[in-house]
């Protein structure tokens, strides 16, 4: 077995449609009073923009852990 990179954190969005709005589509995602955390490389610049102004959306900065990643072979 290849040995573990020691676990790492991507950067995020979080987003959710806000109290009164069930489903919300927008930047080709579907959210909804759950939310949804996206790694911010997965979207380009238009799409986050597109998330951050939405009106029906809810946004919060985070991170992802990314666990189990191992180091490649050479």
């Amino acid at each position: 077995a290849l040995p573990l990179i020691e676990e790492a954190e991507i950067d995020a969005v979080m987003v959710r449609t806000k109290r009164r709005i069930k489903s919300r589509r927008r930047a080709g995602h579907r959210f909804n009073r759950e939310g949804t955390a996206i790694a911010l490389e997965l979207l380009t610049p238009e799409q986050l923009q597109q998330l951050l102004k939405d009106p029906a959306l809810e946004t919060m900065w985070c991170t992802i852990p990314v666990a189990g990643i191992s180091e490649q072979e050479s």
